[in-house]
């Protein structure tokens, strides 16, 4: 069976990309282990290039690269670079070469290019809604393109409006693709040793569509994570927040009436400067987990949680989390596994301040201790990776 991933070397879940380097921008390569564990376990990767592909910053360089033999020299000096074996990978620029039952990953996140050439592959397609949003134009790329199935963190048949109201024409399956913890998120002091509050984490994201606001009624990602920073003041005995927006420094609006000295100025500054979180990843996350007895990490309007809930709860920290449905998908019990509450903050506080009480101690180190031993059976990189492995084996197999 051979995998298939559309353009690797400028997806930023996989690796650190060559316009990531040139803008000095860290990459966040939430799937780098699954890439690795295939290479480790001999299974044949390939990276499938598209004809416009170019992930670079600015138009100029991106028309500059948009070409075969210089994106084949960039997958090799970016695999390279992020420390796999690029000649472990092959490159092909030709999609005649995918046979009816390779497996071809595609990635909703990122351009068009991704899907310039769908409708002549031949594969088993499959698209990973990694960040998903919704909006309808995307929706509109995809459709008509015989993908048979998505992966996400949760159905987003179940939790998205946007994907009931844009993706209703989609008869595929579901694949389940979870996040996974790193190695180094350990659980290294004991509950009674932290504080006994709660720490906030996650990144603040927007969306300025109309169609999305009209939809959740918010210019915001992740509103519950909007409501803890509105409310921080008022929270301050029960949640210290690290929650940031991810613009940290705002994005130069450029406009039609700027001369072009000016726009190509913007362009340079907002790809050097935007989206760095710099204040995020300033402390060290897997200690501040160990810091606190409790932990929440807001959920997203489409229902996906966080890297940080799997994280967190692999420190030993007991998760809060909003009570919609989508942890109990992921086999765990409110009560027993986790904290819930009802996506209010007047339930927020009431649920921090009983576990905050001395007669509750016991009932919390037992949560936060079952979390802990849920996820780290269930959600390492080398369980999530072979998981991945297997359903993907499974579609090919025709047993899905």
């Amino acid at each position: 069976m051979r995998i298939i991933f559309v353009n690797l070397h400028e997806n930023g879940f996989f690796v650190r990309t060559l316009a990531n380097m040139l803008t000095f921008k860290r990459a966040i390569t939430k799937h780098a282990f699954i890439l690795k564990w295939l290479l480790e376990n001999d299974i044949e990767v390939l990276n499938y290039i598209t004809p416009g592909c170019s992930g670079l910053p600015t138009k100029f360089l991106r028309d500059l690269a948009r070409n075969a033999f210089t994106q084949k020299w960039i997958s090799k000096f970016v695999l390279r670079r992020n420390k796999f074996p690029a000649r472990r990978i092959k490159m092909i620029t030709d999609c005649s070469g995918i046979e009816k039952d390779d497996i071809v990953i595609y990635y909703g996140t990122f351009d068009d290019s991704q899907f310039e050439t769908i409708n002549k592959v031949k594969g088993i397609k499959i698209v990973d809604q990694i960040h998903f949003y919704g909006d309808k134009d995307k929706a509109e790329i995809m459709r008509d393109k015989d993908i048979r199935y998505y992966m996400y963190e949760v159905d987003l048949r179940k939790y998205s409006k946007l994907f009931q109201k844009n993706y209703s024409w989609f008869d595929g399956k579901y694949i389940e693709r979870p996040y996974a913890f790193e190695d180094r998120f350990i659980n290294k002091k004991p509950l009674n040793f932290r504080k006994n509050k709660a720490v906030a984490m996650g990144t603040l994201t927007k969306c300025l569509l109309s169609e999305f606001i009209e939809t959740y009624d918010t210019e915001y990602y992740q509103p519950h994570r909007k409501m803890i920073m509105d409310h921080a003041s008022e929270m301050e005995e029960y949640i210290d927040s690290y929650i940031s927006e991810f613009q940290e420094i705002p994005r130069k609006q450029i406009l039609k009436t700027d001369f072009i000295a000016v726009k190509i100025y913007k362009k340079f500054y907002n790809a050097f400067n935007a989206g760095k979180q710099k204040q995020y990843f300033s402390f060290n996350m897997v200690d501040k987990y160990n810091e606190y007895k409790m932990f929440i990490c807001p959920e997203d309007v489409n229902g996906s949680y966080g890297i940080g809930t799997i994280e967190g709860m692999a420190c030993g920290c007991a998760m809060i989390g909003w009570d919609y449905g989508a942890f109990e998908d992921m086999g765990m019990v409110a009560g027993k596994h986790y904290i819930s509450y009802n996506g209010t903050i007047e339930d927020l506080k009431e649920k921090i301040k009983y576990y905050q009480m001395e007669e509750h101690q016991e009932e919390l180190e037992r949560i936060a201790r079952i979390g802990c031993e849920y996820v780290r059976n269930n959600y390492s990189q080398e369980k999530v990776a072979e998981r991945y492995y297997n359903n993907l084996k499974a579609i090919h197999d025709n047993q899905i």
